[in-house]
């Protein structure tokens, strides 16, 4: 009887195990039938030398990335006119004879700023593997990315256009409106807190996504967040943030907190750890802030533009490019700036204070505002002028002594008031 009962317990175990197995591969089959739809109708108006290519890959999912990449690439190219055409669909063979290995540079370069180096990678393995495809059916003669360097960074950077682009005010406006009209209460609050995080303290996006609820000090005279560093460095850098941060912090705290009891009446695990969570309970990830940018800034704004907005910002307050480097917590910078302009902490603190989204209205601040606009100017800007002319000051006559520093301290203030 025990026999029998084991093999009955067996057999049922062994017929759930089959049905789940039989589910999984239907439920399989059918995504891969969407994923199969959906890439056909993107692919409507695509050349037929780039949809056989294509072709030669079985899984839908690979294909989708191959075209993904392939596609960026030929948009740089027209955007760039590198091939002189409307759009993709009229691309045709000799286009494609005509593109050179300092052409595939040019793009790969272009990736720097916005992708891992491991992304980069994978992108010329499949451009390399689509050129491969195209020598196999002669249309061109060989497979040019062989000649692409690669040490990407050092390649003709001079013939290579290396501005970061920094977000318009328009641009930042619409982003901020655009996430503000989630209806979700939560994610709205949460993502805006992230924008204004970036804008207002200058941190990476894993170091966002990495920072604890132990690492926030707002109850401080100068509110700031504890970060680790980037590489291999195991140390924590002080980085301290602007008003608005400050107050989007805030405001997050208070509904994470209510998103974290609700979670809890649902008897749903969260973790509380991070300061970003999930609408799942869980710390955000890297892909959840570039989607939710890629999303609601309809693909005009990624987080490190943000990052070289808050850069850019400060030098255009401060014009004083050592502060900017202690704040971005960069290893160098011109050498003679980084070893002969002295910035205390103090002056960092209250300059980073005064970044704000909404540039066009910095002259609407309040009181206190601008009391401290005119503090971090003074101790960055104004004194150390003061001190070269007292260290110089037997060049000047005592009659116009008191003019200089006049001079001096209406030029730091003009269209400040």
């Amino acid at each position: 009887m025990k026999i029998l009962a084991i093999m009955s317990i067996f057999f049922l175990c062994t017929e759930n195990i089959l049905l789940r197995t039989v589910k999984f591969m239907c439920y399989k089959i059918e995504a891969q039938k969407k994923l199969e739809v959906k890439l056909n109708e993107k692919l409507q108006d695509v050349p037929n030398i780039i949809k056989d290519f294509l072709i030669t890959f079985k899984s839908s999912r690979t294909k989708n990335v191959n075209w993904s990449c392939i596609k960026d690439m030929f948009e740089f190219f027209l955007k760039n006119n590198i091939i002189q055409k409307d759009s993709i669909s009229n691309i045709n063979a000799d286009d494609l004879k005509q593109i050179l290995p300092i052409d595939i540079t040019k793009y790969l370069n272009s990736l720097t700023n916005t992708h891992q180096m491991s992304s980069i990678t994978t992108q010329k393995a499949i451009i390399s593997s689509f050129w491969t495809y195209l020598e196999s059916r002669r249309v061109c003669e060989s497979n040019i990315v062989y000649k692409v360097p690669k040490k990407l960074y050092k390649v003709e950077k001079s013939n290579i256009d290396t501005t970061v682009k920094i977000p318009t005010q328009e641009e930042l406006d619409r982003f901020e409106r655009n996430v503000k009209r989630i209806p979700n209460k939560f994610t709205s609050c949460r993502n805006l807190t992230i924008i204004k995080l970036f804008c207002g303290s200058g941190i990476r996006s894993e170091e966002l996504i990495g920072l604890d609820m132990k690492d926030v000090f707002l109850e401080v005279e100068s509110p700031y967040i504890m970060v680790w560093g980037k590489g291999k460095k195991q140390v924590q850098d002080k980085v301290p943030l602007s008003y608005e941060a400050i107050d989007s912090l805030t405001k997050y705290f208070r509904k994470r907190k209510l998103f974290i009891e609700e979670k809890r009446k649902q008897n749903k695990n969260v973790d509380e750890t991070p300061v970003f969570i999930s609408n799942a309970g869980k710390r955000i990830s890297k892909s959840a802030i570039d989607d939710f940018f890629k999303r609601y800034s309809n693909e005009t704004i990624t987080p490190h533009m943000l990052r070289h907005w808050c850069g850019s910002w400060l030098y255009e307050d401060t014009k004083n490019i050592e502060l900017v480097r202690k704040v971005l917590r960069h290893k160098n910078v011109a050498t003679t700036v980084a070893h002969y302009v002295h910035v205390a902490d103090n002056d960092v603190d209250s300059a980073v204070k005064m970044l704000r989204t909404d540039r066009q209205n910095v002259g609407q601040c309040n009181q206190l505002n601008l009391e401290d606009k005119i503090l971090a100017i003074f101790k960055a800007k104004i004194m150390p002028n003061l001190l070269c002319m007292l260290i110089n000051s037997e060049e000047c006559s005592e009659g116009n002594f008191d003019d200089k520093i006049m001079n001096v301290i209406q030029q730091q203030f003009t269209g400040l008031m």
